[in-house]
């Protein structure tokens, strides 16, 4: 057995009603832990399977908004959310749970049963405060950091990567969250952005690429370009340096048991199934691949026409694809929409524009469809290092002739990590992960896996390797009953 999958130990796991004061160790009544993250939502969850012979609920009470502090010891590494200090209460601020719902209840027999729904302290912020006024003229992160830090006021840590457009808007009084994934769409990271053509062209051109994602995970909140995410290098960082792997490369080996004390299960895939793969159809409908944008100015009066074609603006992308394969490059979509010349006195006589792209709709569209092409779910040996935002790498044998001792080079190679459950039980610990990319292959000549096999032979120690391990397992030792050597 994998030992990511059997150890677990429960330092602190505590519940705390601030208004009372009261405080119950919940470590030797958990049955199981679920922690949550996904790139597509703007706070992590929890959920704590109890069961006690006290009647928590009632006794605490728990009513919602009781702070939850956990810690475990797993052999990848300690699990952890929210600090206790010297006289054992919670110290606030310190990435704690909330208690948001108690649901399953069941008190009828000698011991209490109980579900426990947990949330970001931060999401009850996002409830109580509002964006309000008029934000200037400024690139859109300067926008999101001085909503968390100065709207929400979060001590949590802020990746936030740069924006190349400035934008002016209202805050309409929409919540923090709300506001912050409004602005996603409209966030170029492209250097190379805007629109090639005159004031009512016909046939003017658009370049660049839009797109980010507002998530929350276990290193606090990001702000991230699709771009950034899934590039070879630190783009999102401003650097040209590569990108370290600091996961390892995941591999599945069939279905079949776990030897004991083996630390190549580690990084084995023990279960997977594709969701979704391309859908042709649906791609043309939203306009992926190529659409048209019509804007009217509403200062001059002209109607302006723009081809945006993803395929020549793409740079970065997840795997060794060239050219995007559609079968024909005409548009499929025709977006309509208006400039926002004169709406938030922008420019010296408050005529200007609002400094919003006018073709970031076909731009972001393309960039977010393109990237949830595939799905994959996989389901490796708990791994508390595994975040959302990441890029793992996985290799998958390729079946020829009954065989499979080859790598697929088409379904194995690089994928984002778009959802994560982190599921902690005694003897199951499992990390589930729903994977997705935007093209397939390995984006080198060769992959990790590949390296291993080329070689003789590979000892492994008492730690987890950083690459993979050959798809082929090395073959035990038979058993010659004439010699007598076992």
């Amino acid at each position: 057995m994998a030992s990511g999958i059997e150890g677990l130990i429960y330092q602190y796991l505590q519940i705390e009603n601030k208004k009372t004061g009261r405080k119950i160790d919940l470590s030797n009544a958990v049955i199981a832990t679920d922690y949550y993250e996904n790139i597509l939502q703007p706070c992590i969850t929890m959920t704590l399977y109890v069961t006690t012979t006290r009647n928590v609920v009632s006794e605490l009470p728990i009513r919602g908004g009781e702070f939850v502090a956990c810690k475990f010891s797993t052999p990848s590494g300690t699990f952890k959310r929210g600090d206790i200090d010297s006289s054992g209460d919670i110290v606030e601020e310190t990435d704690e749970m909330i208690v948001y719902k108690v649901s399953n209840l069941d008190t009828e027999r000698e011991a209490a049963f109980f579900t426990l729904h947990l949330i970001s302290r931060e999401y009850l912020i996002d409830r109580a405060v509002r964006c309000k006024g008029k934000f200037k003229y400024l690139t859109i992160d300067n926008h999101v950091r001085y909503i968390l830090k100065d709207i929400m006021k979060t001590k949590k840590n802020c990746d936030i990567d740069l924006v190349n457009n400035p934008y002016s808007f209202m805050g309409n009084s929409n919540k923090p969250f709300h506001t912050i994934q409004w602005l996603c769409p409209k966030s170029i990271s492209s250097s190379r952005s805007g629109s090639e053509g005159e004031d009512g062209t016909l046939n003017g051109k658009a370049y660049g690429v839009a797109g980010y994602l507002f998530f929350e995970n276990k290193d606090g909140f990001n702000f991230k370009s699709i771009e950034g995410l899934v590039a070879e290098t630190k783009k999102s960082e401003g650097s040209a340096d590569a990108k370290d792997t600091i996961h390892g490369t995941y591999s599945w080996t069939g279905l079949g048991g776990f030897e004991s004390g083996d630390f190549r299960n580690n990084v084995r895939i023990i279960n997977y199934y594709m969701e979704k793969n391309i859908d042709l159809r649906n791609a043309l409908t939203v306009g992926t691949y190529v659409s048209d944008i019509q804007s009217f100015n509403i200062e001059t009066q002209k109607l302006s026409a723009f081809r945006y074609d993803l395929g020549e603006e793409l740079t970065e992308k997840l795997g060794e694809e060239g050219a995007l394969d559609i079968p024909f490059d005409a548009s499929t979509r025709t977006i309509v929409k208006t400039t926002g010349h004169g709406f938030m006195g922008v420019g010296e006589n408050g005529l200007e524009d609002t400094g919003r792209d006018k073709t970031d709709d076909a731009k972001a569209t393309s960039r977010y469809n393109l990237l949830f092409t595939q799905a994959l779910n996989i389901e490796v040996p708990c791994n508390v290092n595994l975040k959302v935002g990441d890029i793992i790498k996985c290799d998958f044998p390729q079946l020829k002739d009954g065989k499979a001792d080859e790598v697929d080079r088409s379904a194995s190679g690089k994928y984002l990590i778009q959802e994560l459950r982190h599921h902690f039980q005694i003897g199951k610990n499992i990390t589930s992960l729903k994977l997705i990319r935007d093209s397939y292959g390995f984006s080198s000549s060769q992959s990790p896996t590949e390296k291993l096999i080329e070689r003789d032979e590979y000892q492994y120690g008492n730690t987890v390797p950083s690459g993979s391990f050959s798809i082929t397992p090395k073959p035990k030792k038979k058993n010659n009953r004439g010699s007598g050597v076992n």
